[in-house]
């Protein structure tokens, strides 16, 4: 199981940009990461239906 808190946190020393965009980076990664293959159809899903991640931090994105 892939923690966004745990991959946003060994990422942000490498990737300048703010709190926003690593987030979306991260849950793209993580998403990746789960479905095991780039599908974006199936990225997508994972990604709302929140699959191993909390995606309470979203907001409106």
């Amino acid at each position: 199981m892939v923690s966004v808190n745990e991959l946003k946190r060994i990422l942000k020393p490498y990737f300048k940009i703010d709190n926003r965009r690593l987030d979306c980076l991260t849950q793209m990664l993580g998403a990746l990461i789960t479905v095991r293959t780039v599908n974006l159809v199936e990225l997508a899903q994972a990604m709302i239906t929140g699959g191993v991640f909390d995606t309470s931090g979203l907001g409106d994105f």
